[in-house]
């Protein structure tokens, strides 16, 4: 009786853990691609696509922020798991949009990539959160 909650907890630690750094490589990936195209700079898009470094610091940067608020979001989205499996598309709706939201309002306290971005957050918040939604229904 008490196996249940212990097997739980672990698998909880297992695919938030798979979901924070998988979120964290596919929200950088994301937010890097889009970055080139929407603002490539000197060097062109490709030139912009090509960078590794780049790439990674922008991943880095996702993964810093997304730091304080992604457990959070997984402990209270945990409760929710039955819901991507009854209902995929609604919990997939549900996801994409509290993570487009949260994103929206980490944009609107100036964390942005660039001047005149505005929709950097939310880009990220609904890459973020349809990762974890993806992990979560594959993993569970």
């Amino acid at each position: 009786m008490t196996a249940a909650p212990v097997r739980s907890a672990s698998r909880f630690a297992s695919v938030a853990l798979r979901g924070y750094l998988l979120g964290s490589v596919v929200s950088g990936i994301v937010l890097h691609t889009a970055v080139a195209l929407i603002a490539p700079g000197d060097g062109g898009t490709m030139q912009a696509l090509g960078s590794g470094l780049i790439l990674f610091i922008l991943i880095v940067a996702v993964g810093f922020f997304a730091i304080p608020i992604f457990p959070i979001a997984a402990i209270v989205s945990w409760k929710m798991r039955k819901l991507v499996d009854s209902r995929p598309i609604l919990g997939g709706f549900f996801a994409v949009s509290v993570g487009a939201i949260i994103g929206a309002l980490f944009t609107a306290n100036d964390l942005r990539v660039g001047p005149g971005d505005n929709w950097s957050g939310a880009l990220v918040g609904m890459t973020f959160s349809f990762t974890y939604f993806v992990v979560v229904k594959v993993w569970w």
